[in-house]
């Protein structure tokens, strides 16, 4: 066994511990005084290369897989995106941050939702799609009267690691906000009715802001953004700022 890392400085939940994959295997050792989130209480504390977290519980010590997202109004961590969304407890107006850079497997659904997915403060993160994820899905799905503000984050559809089709978000009867710092990217369509970063429909809507970026898109209709027409609805897309580039597409909408 090698030399206990001591742990110095005041730490909070979520803190880093000076831990990486090579000193792991030497124990940890907590300065109790140093400690503000104190061993009597539950925290998250992360390593350096950000995979895996330590859980303190009173004297108990016990390694773990680290949370990936954050709802800052309920003080409460998740290891999957989707946990953080499906919290009975979220409400109109929360914040979900994003901890690290992570992958999807699966489509995150969001039915009748209404809250702000952005990084941790100071960060800036991306949400990529995994390899296994299921070829011609949507990345994100809003349902239900969904409203979901996209603030510093980077949702990338890894068109340039395989050739799957994966469309970013499905906004059906709901609304899509892009504010500064977000960025859409490397969606791919499919044939004449693509979808690449953004489908709108059934009076659905999307806004988009200075700063914001949809970009290195491709499909074969709508790369950017596709609003469908249909004498039942009334579908939207507002850009008020931002940058579309770098998008390829061989008809029709953005």
């Amino acid at each position: 066994a090698g030399v206990p890392i001591i742990v110095e400085g005041a730490l909070d939940s979520g803190a880093a511990i000076g831990v990486t994959d090579e000193n792991r295997g030497e124990g940890v050792v907590f300065a109790e005084s140093d400690m503000t989130n104190a061993a009597a209480n539950l925290g998250f504390f992360f390593s350096d290369d950000g995979t895996w977290s330590m859980v303190a519980d009173g004297a108990a010590l016990e390694w773990t897989n680290a949370p990936v997202a954050h709802n800052a109004e309920l003080n409460r961590d998740y290891t999957t995106l989707q946990d953080a969304v499906n919290d009975e407890d979220l409400q109109d107006g929360h914040t979900i941050e994003i901890l690290r850079d992570i992958t999807v497997v699966g489509a995150v659904a969001v039915e009748g939702k209404k809250f702000t997915l952005t990084s941790d403060e100071g960060h800036s993160y991306t949400v990529s799609r995994d390899l296994n994820f299921p070829n011609k899905g949507f990345f994100f799905t809003l349902t239900n009267g969904a409203e979901v503000t996209l603030e510093n984050i980077t949702i990338d559809g890894a068109k340039h690691v395989d050739s799957k089709v994966c469309r970013l978000f499905d906004v059906d009867g709901s609304k899509l906000v892009l504010e500064d710092g977000a960025v859409l990217q490397n969606a791919r369509g499919e044939g004449y009715y693509g979808k690449g970063a953004i489908y709108v429909h059934d009076n659905g809507e999307v806004e988009m802001y200075d700063g914001a970026v949809i970009q290195n898109c491709e499909a074969g209709y709508g790369a950017a953004v596709t609003l469908y027409h249909s004498d039942n609805s009334s579908n939207k897309f507002t850009m008020y700022g931002g940058t579309i580039s770098g998008n390829i597409s061989g008809a029709g909408n953005v």
